[in-house]
C-alpha cells in the first residue's frame, strides 16, 4: 500500500510514538506474567530435580533484575533488551535443572515466541545470542576435556554435527521470529495510519458540515481551512466559489438588464426630436452609472465626407452646451468610429480632457469611447470620462446599449426618408408587378429543376450505396496514401481503417512487386490520369494471398488535374484458385498426353507438342486441316466415322481405341477420349481430344495373337500325324 507524505509524517509524529508506547506497555504487562510464571515453574521443578540453588538463586536474581529494570528504565529499548535476556536466563536455568539439552529447545521455542508480542526484531538479538553462546560454551568445554555430560544426559557427547544443527536451529528460529516481529510492526503502523485517517476524515467531515451550513444560510464569505487531501472540502470550496461567481454574474446581469430596460423605455416612449432624445438618453446613462462626464456624437454624411457632430453632452449634473465636429479618423474619437471598436484609456494624456466643477478642474482616471453601431454599421459615438474605473460588465453594458441606441437613431433617420421612399415605392410597384409574373415563371422552372436534381441525387445515392454494398472500395491520394476504405474492403484485407489510413498502397502488395519498376510505373501512369482494370494479387494483414478484379480510376478536379484515385474491386480469390488449378491440370495433361483441339466441324485449332511428335506433323501443318488427315480415305467415308462426329456435335463424349495414320503413312494406335466443350447455353464450341500412344502394346498384342494361332495350328497338325 502506498503511503502519502502526510501519512509518513503521521508515522513519525508524537501521536505515533504514544501509540507504540501503549503497545509496549501492553507487551510489558503480558511478559511480566510470564516472568512470574517462570520463577514459580523453576521452584516447582526444584521439588523433582533438587535444584533449589538454581531455582532460587538464578531465578530469583533474574526476577530482581526484571523488577529493577521495570523501576529504573521502564518503557525503554534497554528495558526490553533486559527482559529478552531474562527470558534467555530462565531458559538456561530450566536446562540446568532438567540436565538435558533436548528439553532446552522446548523452552527456547516458547520464550522466543513470547517475545514476538513486542514487534521489534532487535529484542530477539540478546535472547538468540545468549542461546548460541550457551551452546558454544558447552561445546568448547567438552573440546577442552571438561565433563559436561551432567548437562546433556540425553547424549554422551556433543558432536560437530549436533552443535551445528542446534546453532542453525537457534539462528533459524531467531530469524523467523524477528521477521514475524517486523511483519507485525508494519501491521501496527498500518493500524495507526487507518486510525489517523479515520480521525482526519471525521474532522474534515465536521468542518465540511459546518462550512456547508454557512453556505446554505447564504454566508458565501465564511472562512474555511481547506485540507488539500480532502476532495469533498475542495468540492465545497469550488461550489462556494461558483456560487460567489454566479452571484456576481447575476448582479452584473441585473445591472445590465435594468439599465437596458430603463434606456429602452426612454427610446421607445419618447416622441421628441433626435437631439432631445440624445440628451435624455445621455443624462440617464451618466446618472445610472455614476459617470462624471459624457458626450454623444452622431455621424453626419456630407458631400465632402463624413464627420462626427456632438449631439448631446453632460458633466457634473449639468448639460454642457458646446458645439463640436470631429472628422472620421481624427483623434481617438474619430479612430473609434473608423475601426468600429471600443477604446478604453486609463493613462490619460495631460491635454486630452478635464472634468470641471465649481471647485475647479481635474483630469479623469479613465476615458471610454463606445461606437454606436448596429449590424456593424456605425451611426455615432459615445464618449465618457470618469474618476472611477469602468468594470468589464459596465463596458459590456454600454456596448450592448449602443446597439439599441443605434437601432433607434437608424429608425429616426429612416423615418425622415420614409416619405421619399413611399413615393419611389409607388413608382416601383408597377415594375414589381410586372416582374412578379416573370419571377413566378422562374420559380416554377427552378422548382422543376430542383425536383430533377433531387431525383438525380437520390438515384446517385442509390448507385453509390449499391456500389458500396457490393464492391470493396478504397481511395488513395496521388502519392498512393490510403484516404478511406469501406467495410467490405477492410473485412476482405483484414485491416481496420485506422491501421491503413495514411499508409501507402504498397502494404497491400508483395514486397518484391512493390519494389519493382513495374509498380513505380503503375503509379506514375495513375498520376497522369490513366485508368487500370485487371486481376491483381494482394496480401492481407494475415499474409494471405487475395486476388481482386479491380479498377483504378483517377478522379480529376475542376481544372482536370487528378487529385485522388478510387479503386473498385471484388474478390475473385476462389475463382482465381480454380483457374490456376485448372491451368495446372491442363499443363499436366499437355505435358503427359497428346492433346488436340477441333472445331465442332472437325477442323484442327491447335495441337500440343506430344501430338505433333506422335503424328509427325508441325502445328502449322495441322491448324485449319480436317481430322480426316489422320484416317484412311475408306474410314473417313464410313458410317461409323460420320456417326462419330455427329455424336460430338450433339455434345456426347466418345472414347476408346482408335486406328490413325501419321504423316508418313504409318499406322498409329491411340487410346483416348473426345470431349465436347460447351458454352453457357449448352452449345458445343470446341472438341478436345486427349490420347495416349498404344501402338507398341497393340503390336505386341497382335504378335502374341499370331504366335497363339501358329501354336494352335502346329498342335492340330501333330495330333493329325499321330
Amino acid at each position: 500500500m502506498t503511503i502519502s507524505i502526510s501519512e509518513n509524517q503521521a508515522v513519525i509524529s508524537q501521536g505515533y510514538k504514544t501509540f507504540l508506547s501503549e503497545r509496549y506497555r501492553e507487551a510489558d504487562r503480558n511478559t511480566s506474567y510470564f516472568i512470574y510464571s517462570f520463577f514459580v515453574l523453576g521452584v516447582f521443578m526444584a521439588f523433582f530435580y533438587d535444584t533449589w540453588l538454581l531455582a532460587l538463586g538464578v531465578g530469583g536474581t533474574s526476577l530482581v533484575a526484571y523488577l529493577l529494570c521495570k523501576v529504573l528504565i521502564p518503557g525503554t529499548l534497554l528495558s526490553r533488551m533486559v527482559i529478552s535476556s531474562v527470558f534467555a536466563i530462565y531458559m538456561l536455568q530450566f536446562i540446568a535443572q532438567m540436565h538435558g539439552m533436548f528439553e532446552m529447545h522446548f523452552f527456547f521455542f516458547i520464550n522466543i515466541a513470547i517475545l514476538i508480542i513486542y514487534q521489534d526484531w532487535r529484542i530477539m538479538l540478546p535472547y538468540t545470542l545468549i542461546a548460541a553462546v550457551h551452546h558454544g560454551v558447552l561445546f568448547g568445554l567438552q573440546m577442552n576435556g571438561y565433563e559436561v555430560k551432567e548437562y546433556i544426559i540425553n547424549l554422551d557427547t556433543i558432536s560437530y554435527t549436533m552443535i551445528g544443527f542446534h546453532l542453525g536451529l537457534v539462528a533459524l528460529m531467531g530469524a523467523v521470529c524477528g521477521w514475524w516481529s517486523i511483519v507485525l510492526q508494519k501491521r501496527s503502523r498500518q493500524d495507526y495510519l487507518n486510525k489517523t485517517r479515520l480521525e482526519s476524515q471525521l474532522e474534515n467531515m465536521q468542518n465540511n458540515i459546518a462550512f456547508a451550513s454557512e453556505i446554505s444560510r447564504g454566508n458565501l464569505a465564511a472562512r474555511y481551512a481547506l485540507n488539500e487531501e480532502d476532495p469533498l472540502g475542495k468540492s465545497l470550496v469550488e461550489m462556494r466559489n461558483s456560487l460567489v461567481e454566479a452571484a456576481q454574474k447575476e448582479e452584473q446581469e441585473k445591472f445590465k438588464n435594468t439599465g437596458l430596460a430603463e434606456i429602452s423605455d426612454i427610446l421607445r416612449n419618447s416622441s421628441a426630436s433626435l437631439e432631445d432624445l440624445a440628451n435624455q438618453v445621455l443624462t440617464r446613462i451618466i446618472k445610472y452609472m455614476n459617470i462624471n462626464q459624457g458626450g454623444l456624437f452622431i455621424l453626419k454624411k456630407e458631400a465632402d465626407g463624413a464627420c462626427l457632430e456632438l449631439l448631446a453632452s453632460y458633466a457634473y449634473n449639468r448639460k454642457k452646451y458646446i458645439s463640436k465636429k470631429i472628422e472620421v479618423g481624427e483623434g481617438l474619437l474619430g479612430q473609434a468610429a473608423l475601426e468600429k471598436d471600443t477604446v478604453y484609456l486609463t493613462d490619460i494624456p495631460k491635454d486630452y480632457v478635464n472634468i470641471t466643477s465649481g471647485l475647479g478642474e481635474a483630469r479623469p482616471n479613465c476615458v471610454l469611447i463606445v461606437p454606436i453601431k448596429s449590424n456593424d454599421e456605425v451611426v455615432g459615438v459615445m464618449e465618457f470620462a470618469s474618476f472611477q474605473v469602468f468594470e468589464t460588465h459596465q463596458i459590456e453594458f454600454l456596448e450592448k446599449l449602443s446597439e439599441t441606441i443605434a437601432s433607434t437613431i437608424i429608425s429616426v433617420q429612416v423615418n425622415q426618408h420614409t416619405k421619399l421612399l413611399l413615393e419611389k415605392s409607388q413608382q416601383q410597384a408597377e415594375e414589381l408587378r410586372a416582374q412578379e409574373e416573370e419571377m413566378r415563371q422562374n420559380m416554377e422552372e427552378m422548382e422543376a429543376t430542383q425536383e430533377e436534381l433531387h431525383r438525380k441525387e437520390i438515384e446517385t445515392r442509390g448507385q453509390l450505396s449499391a456500389i458500396d454494398n457490393t464492391l470493396a472500395t478504397v481511395e488513395f491520394d496521388m502519392q498512393g496514401m490510403v484516404r478511406t476504405a469501406n467495410e467490405s474492403f477492410l473485412k476482405l484485407l483484414g485491416y481496420s481503417l485506422e491501421e491503413i489510413r495514411g499508409k501507402h498502397h504498397r502494404i497491400l502488395c508483395e514486397s518484391s512487386f512493390a519494389a519493382s519498376a513495374e509498380y513505380t510505373n503503375f503509379w506514375e501512369q495513375l498520376k497522369s490520369g490513366i485508368s487500370f482494370k485487371n486481376d491483381y494479387k494482394r496480401i492481407s494483414k494475415q499474409g494471405k494471398e487475395i486476388w481482386l478484379y479491380a479498377t483504378y480510376t483517377p478522379v480529376t478536379d475542376s481544372s482536370g488535374k487528378p487529385y485522388k484515385v478510387i479503386k473498385l474491386a471484388f474478390d475473385i480469390t476462389k475463382d482465381k484458385q480454380k483457374q490456376l488449378d485448372l491451368q495446372g491440370q491442363v499443363e499436366a495433361i499437355n505435358n503427359s498426353s497428346a492433346v488436340i483441339e477441333f472445331t465442332p466441324e472437325g477442323k484442327i485449332v491447335r495441337a500440343n507438342w506430344i501430338f505433333q511428335d506422335l503424328m509427325k506433323y508441325s502445328e502449322s501443318e495441322l491448324v485449319g486441316k480436317h481430322h480426316k488427315i489422320f484416317v484412311s480415305e475408306e474410314d473417313s467415308k464410313s458410317p461409323d466415322y460420320q456417326e462419330h462426329w455427329l455424336k460430338l456435335k450433339e455434345g456426347e463424349a466418345v472414347q476408346g481405341e482408335f486406328k490413325r495414320v501419321d504423316k508418313n503413312g504409318n499406322t498409329i494406335w491411340i487410346k483416348g477420349i473426345y470431349g465436347p466443350v460447351l458454352d453457357m447455353n449448352g452449345n458445343v464450341v470446341k472438341i478436345v481430344k486427349l490420347a495416349q500412344d498404344i501402338t507398341a502394346e497393340k503390336q505386341l498384342l497382335n504378335w502374341a495373337r499370331e504366335q497363339k494361332e501358329a501354336l494352335e495350328q502346329n498342335t492340330e497338325h501333330e495330333s493329325m500325324m499321330a
